[in-house]
């Protein structure tokens, strides 16, 4: 199944958060939302998708969540840890691998959490560690910063190009697609399983009559969902993450 997001659309359902945990706003975008008292017609057996909008100079406490997890860094800059987060970066954490603290800098923190199925928990460490089940194999994953292109590159483009940002031979992977006009995302007779999501980082792209726009964010679940969104006149590009086979099955 595909499911696609407007980031535009999405505003209307804007979160402020001001809370012993977290200052800021999220976004709604795809699956279960976030905030554990929200109201949100969507269930959490699919994929999720929310926009985070870290407060200046606050700090989110180190933490870990049950499902599979990546983040994408589009906006301002932080820390997470000893890793330094500003766009386009991008981490992978496995379920129950803490991380953090994320610290935004003096002009804030925007990342997309993208998880292969929805949850709202949170458990901050070193609290709640006694949650975590022993025996969970434990993994994280940095992708390499990636620059999007500016309007003239962006139409200039002839041939399509991808970036490797992030492997794993368990299928985890991460990369940036760089479309010319009316080139298809996702390249046709190229296998694979599991859960992808699809991030417009520039241009424009056309998906069943809709016109998909920079923060707009899909996703897609099996190599039979193959994502037909074709770059608009001036070119477009994606990131595409991919899931480890499985995540989208069971929590780990």
């Amino acid at each position: 199944m595909i499911a696609s997001a407007s980031l535009a659309q999405s505003q209307g359902a804007r979160c402020e958060r001001a809370s012993a945990t977290f200052h800021g706003a999220v976004v709604p975008l795809l699956g279960a939302h976030p905030v554990p008292d929200a109201e949100w017609p969507h269930g959490v057996e699919v994929p999720q998708a929310f926009l985070v909008q870290q407060a200046p100079g606050w700090v989110l406490g180190t933490h870990y969540h049950t499902e599979h997890q990546f983040q994408l860094v589009t906006a301002g800059a932080g820390t997470m840890g000893s890793h330094a987060l500003r766009p386009i970066t991008l981490h992978y954490a496995s379920p129950e691998a803490g991380y953090g603290p994320i610290v935004a800098g003096d002009q804030g923190l925007q990342y997309y959490t993208l998880r292969a199925r929805g949850t709202r928990d949170t458990w901050y460490l070193p609290k709640e560690r006694e949650r975590m089940r022993h025996g969970v194999a434990k993994k994280h994953a940095y992708g390499d910063r990636v620059d999007v292109s500016d309007a003239l590159a962006l139409e200039a483009r002839v041939e399509r190009a991808v970036e490797r940002l992030m492997d794993g031979a368990d299928g985890l992977g991460a990369w940036m697609v760089r479309l010319p006009a009316g080139e298809a995302v996702d390249s046709e007779g190229v296998p694979w399983d599991g859960v992808r999501f699809y991030y417009l980082a520039a241009g424009s792209a056309g998906w069943q009559g809709r016109q998909l726009q920079p923060g707009d964010v899909s996703s897609a679940q099996g190599s039979d969902d193959r994502f037909e969104a074709h770059a608009g006149s001036g070119g477009a590009e994606f990131v595409v993450m991919q899931f480890p086979r499985g995540a989208d099955l069971a929590r780990a």
